[in-house]
């Protein structure tokens, strides 16, 4: 299979940090839920997480969970070898977890640089065909993902029905 081909099977995730979540971690969560098991009806069986404290591995762990009834796939996008060396212990044990269940790495850098988030962004857009995203609309990464024509759905306040709507190309 091409780069090509196994790209219109892959989906990404960007979003914030849990601080900065647009609703309560139980309510994110069961949205991201909803999100990949709509992806993976729609043919997408690998995932890319950019492994961020927040949506990053929230998702990520999703995908692992999901991962022991069904043939998915996770990609940690890791911005550089050290990445979560300063995060609290609970954090970095989420990281680790994620990582290790991983079933590929792929580093962007050895080590810090001023532009590595943005060089991760652009990879993690680069090889996928859709974005589930918890962030605002003007975020660089969304704007980026949406003229690379991937198909971006973004977090909208959940409906009684627990629904929410998408926004599209």
């Amino acid at each position: 299979m091409t780069e090509e081909e196994k790209r219109k099977h892959r989906c990404c995730f960007a979003g914030t940090r849990m601080e900065k979540m647009p609703a309560p971690e139980e309510e994110i969560r069961t949205w991201l839920s909803g999100q990949i098991d709509m992806a993976v009806r729609c043919g997408f069986t690998t995932f890319i997480t950019g492994m961020g404290m927040g949506t990053d591995l929230m998702a990520a762990q999703l995908v692992l969970e999901k991962r022991m009834e069904q043939n998915l796939h996770l990609i940690a996008a890791v911005p550089w070898y050290g990445f979560s060396r300063k995060w609290k212990s609970d954090w970095q044990e989420v990281y680790i977890q994620v990582f290790n269940g991983a079933d590929y790495v792929h580093m962007v850098s050895p080590r810090f640089e001023p532009d590595v988030f943005e060089r991760r962004d652009r990879w993690m857009v680069d090889h996928a065909a859709r974005m589930i995203a918890v962030c605002e609309e003007s975020r660089d990464i969304l704007v980026c993902a949406r003229e690379c024509g991937l198909d971006v759905h973004t977090w909208q306040k959940m409906d009684t029905d627990g629904l929410s709507s998408v926004s599209g190309p």
